[in-house]
């Protein structure tokens, strides 16, 4: 492979930059709030030629069909090299490769010779592993997980313990933590143990209550399968699960040397029109997303788990734990897909599917299974944008149209009181998110804003996106998405007010107006207007008087006043100039830890709130002893509030001193 920078770098959107994985129903989530919304119009290919809803028969028509969609989205969307493969009956149905695996050597994509990383679709080999422990009776799924551990223990925040059932449901009420998950070289990998001691994030919710899903819930549930089993992860992993899988081109954690089978990660940068090459990395929460793989070995693992914990003569799981994998395991609403263990639930044109995805820095995967046809799909790429992951779903939706059809209509809109409308219209933020650290202020990019439009309907749009699509009642706080059937429900709390939206797998909190993006943008605004007025105004004012000769001795603690408050706003607005300029640091190699340039710019709101204190005082001797214009004391005083206001701010985001 060719040399790599030491660090991965990326001209895509910054929320990729900010999310080191995503789980398929995640992936869905993100692109509908914050890429061509699949809340609108999906760019789905005509159906030409269903097939009766078996699934596809010939390997040849479904090459035709999978090229005629997929071979002109390459160049549109640049995508440097992509796999696929079908499992189906119990065997390779279908695989094909596209594009290159390194652009730079003109090497091809090759399904069963090339390996992608598949991020957190790995999640399902860990799953898969602990479930094996299970199988034998070496772990209990409703265990205090602390049972198991001893180099660290959760704390008891709540009265009710993490259990492994939580991790594989993603339902331990953990909070997001992305400091330190990955390493920037492979010497300074961590153990598992060592990294989930120092940065296992804390609980923020009772287990049990809400999906979110947590990258270090998952990298937890690895660590007890190498805590019980006595064998690191990895090793484990590709003992028990790729060995007798015949998976022999695949490895549940990279380590140098990089393997010649690996394709080369990229971001294109539109500014040279050009593909660069991404880093390898390298995880401390490996079992979170560390596998790389061929389209031909994950068929492998799609086989085994459609025949129910078998492949070939090999057994990797019994009947019954394969099954529990695949049930339902924990849903929000009965009415709306939810979580087996490990895999997310999801329906098309009403099949049920299981499915995973994921994204890392330069590659992108997915994987879904059909268990009642005996049918799986994988996808990868090696580069990730927000429409490449768009992409995969209107390929998806292309794919069940042609081959499973719908068999029966969509559920009748129903007519709903316009009360019970607006009981739930209001703004409500995804529970994903950093309560306690330095990605808090990311939340603002997951709010949602639910209004009642015309005709009895709802739009249900992402704050920073205008699109609104409608949503029609088809139940008691159930509402559909036409162009796509998805479904949203409502929850409501112990007093019957609404509390939540659910959407696929994932909830969204009801929040006030005071928590909503658009009222602390207007602080951040407020802030900012009164900091430029303060070093804008002040010093043309003095020169102004100072050309007309108009100066008079200043009170003796007037000039002290104005040089310490526009000594604030003159670092605030610098920590915020600072923030911007290395906003790729801050969203992306914050995942390596916390970096010394973003660590320096923390130390300025810290000086900045301390240099505030006397300023209180200070403006009420500007006021007792009427210094200047009554004009210019008010706005003093404004300049003096926006400080106030801008380290709430930034206290209420986490930006006020160094966490992690």
């Amino acid at each position: 492979m060719l040399p790599r920078s030491r660090r991965p770098s990326s001209p895509h959107s910054p929320l990729l930059q900010q999310a080191t994985m995503l789980s398929p129903a995640k992936l869905m989530l993100w692109t509908a709030l914050f890429a061509t919304p699949l809340l609108g119009q999906p760019n789905v290919p005509a159906k030409v030629g269903a097939n009766q809803g078996a699934g596809p028969h010939n390997p040849q028509e479904l090459a035709a069909f999978i090229d005629s969609f997929f071979t002109p989205k390459m160049e549109e969307l640049k995508i440097p090299g992509a796999v696929f493969s079908v499992g189906k009956d119990g065997a390779l149905f279908y695989s094909k490769g596209y594009g290159f695996a390194d652009v730079e050597r003109g090497e091809p994509a090759d399904p069963a010779k090339t390996a992608f990383y598949i991020g957190s679709v790995g999640k399902l080999f860990t799953a898969t592993a602990l479930m094996q422990l299970i199988d034998e009776g070496r772990v209990d799924l409703d265990a205090n997980v602390n049972d198991y551990l001893d180099l660290f223990q959760l704390e008891d925040t709540y009265a009710e313990p993490v259990t492994p059932r939580h991790l594989l449901t993603h339902t331990g009420g953990f909070d997001e933590g992305v400091l330190e998950m990955m390493a920037p070289s492979a010497a300074e990998i961590m153990p598992l143990g060592q990294y989930l001691k120092k940065r296992m994030p804390p609980r923020v919710m009772p287990p049990g209550c809400l999906i979110t899903y947590s990258n270090n819930g998952m990298a937890l549930a690895g660590y007890l399968v190498e805590a019980v089993s006595g064998v690191p992860y990895a090793h484990y992993v590709n003992q028990n699960i790729l060995r007798p899988l015949e998976m022999h081109s695949s490895r549940a954690e990279l380590v140098p040397p990089i393997p010649e089978i690996l394709a080369t990660g990229y971001a294109y940068d539109e500014a040279s029109a050009s593909f660069k090459p991404v880093v390898p990395f390298f995880l401390n929460a490996s079992p979170a997303g560390s596998v790389y793989t061929t389209a031909e070995d994950m068929a492998h693992f799609m086989i085994a788990h459609l025949q129910r914990g078998r492949y070939g003569d090999e057994t990797i799981l019994s009947e019954s734990a394969a099954q529990q994998m695949h049930q339902r395991q924990f849903t929000h609403d009965e009415r709306i897909p939810g979580v087996g263990y490990g895999f997310f639930e999801s329906f098309e044109n009403g099949h049920r599917l299981l499915m995973h995805g994921g994204a890392i820095y330069g590659y992108f995967a997915t994987l879904f299974i059909v268990p009642d046809r005996d049918l799986g799909f994988f996808f990868s790429c090696n580069t990730f944008s927000f429409d490449v992951g768009n992409i995969y779903w209107e390929l998806l939706r292309a794919f069940f149209d042609r081959y499973l059809p719908p068999s029966q209509p969509a559920a009748e809109p129903v007519q709903v009181d316009p009360a019970e409308l607006a009981r739930v219209a209001g703004y409500y933020q995804t529970t994903k998110t950093n309560q306690r650290g330095l990605l808090k202020i990311f939340s603002l990019m997951g709010q949602v804003e639910v209004e009642v439009i015309e005709d009895g309907q709802l739009a249900v749009h992402m704050l920073m996106n205008p699109q609104k699509e409608p949503w029609r009642p088809v139940g008691s706080l159930l509402f559909r998405q036409d162009l796509t059937d998805e479904l949203a429900a409502f929850g409501e709390d112990g007093d019957g007010g609404i509390s939540h939206l659910f959407m696929q797998n994932f909830a969204f909190e009801r929040i006030a107006w005071y928590q909503t993006r658009n009222f602390h943008l207007g602080l951040l605004g407020f802030a900012l207007v009164a900091f430029l007025s303060a070093l804008l105004g002040w010093p043309v004012g003095y020169l102004i008087r100072h050309l007309r000769r108009r100066t008079a001795p200043d009170h003796r603690h007037a000039a002290r006043a104005r040089l310490l408050a526009g000594g604030i706003c003159a670092l605030n607005l610098a920590f915020l100039v600072g923030l911007v300029a290395n906003q790729d640091i801050f969203k992306l190699e914050i995942a390596f830890g916390l970096p010394m340039v973003l660590y320096a710019l923390l130390l300025v709101p810290i000086a900045t709130t301390l240099l505030a204190v006397p300023l209180l005082p200070l403006t009420s001797i500007v006021w007792r002893d009427r210094v200047w214009s009554t004009a210019a004391r008010m706005h003093y005083t404004l300049v003096v509030v926006a400080i106030v206001v801008f380290a709430f701010f930034l206290y209420y985001w986490n930006l006020l001193g160094i966490r992690g």
